[in-house]
């Protein structure tokens, strides 16, 4: 995978589609964005050995993602184009991106980072998706003006796209 220079990202806080809030645009000019996948792989071993093991997927592990950026406002997508905090987007609780009919299910959003370098190197605009992502903390940092987000998404893996 090629090194994603954040000066060229945005970041989307997706917050489903009847929120109140709407989709929130970050411009990241520094910092860092992570995700982990995992698997479990489950080894029944024949006669306590590994060869002629039965081998097969256990339960999903939920993919986790984190990202570090400046603590600013961000710009709304769509409606008013006003400025709202990047806590409000990602601690909204009215609504869920992905199963809105489980009731008292905790908030998510869909987090999209969008990738588009503009020194004219080939193939370099791509999206990856992050489904149905939960946060588990924030960390904010008053005098280095930055914000650290770390949490998980009821998905495997992001999904990519490149960008029209």
């Amino acid at each position: 995978m090629a090194v994603i220079d954040m000066k060229y990202c945005t970041l989307t806080i997706k917050t489903g589609a009847s929120a109140i809030l709407g989709d929130v645009e970050v411009a990241v000019s520094e910092g860092n964005f992570t995700w982990t996948i995992a698997r479990n792989i489950e080894y029944r071993l024949a006669s306590g050995s590994l060869t002629g093991a039965k081998i097969r997927f256990g339960d999903d592990i939920p993919m986790e993602i984190s990202f570090e950026a400046d603590w600013e406002t961000a710009t709304y997508t769509g409606g008013s184009g006003s400025e709202v905090a990047v806590i409000a987007a990602l601690t909204a609780t009215n609504d869920t991106s992905d199963d809105s009919s489980v009731v008292c299910m905790p908030a998510s959003c869909d987090i999209e980072l969008a990738y588009a370098n503009t020194d004219c190197t080939a193939d370099v605009e791509k999206t990856y998706t992050f489904p149905n992502f939960r946060w588990e903390s924030i960390a904010f940092d008053a005098g280095a003006g930055t914000m650290a987000v770390s949490g998980k998404c009821r998905a495997t893996l992001p999904t990519f796209a490149p960008n029209a």
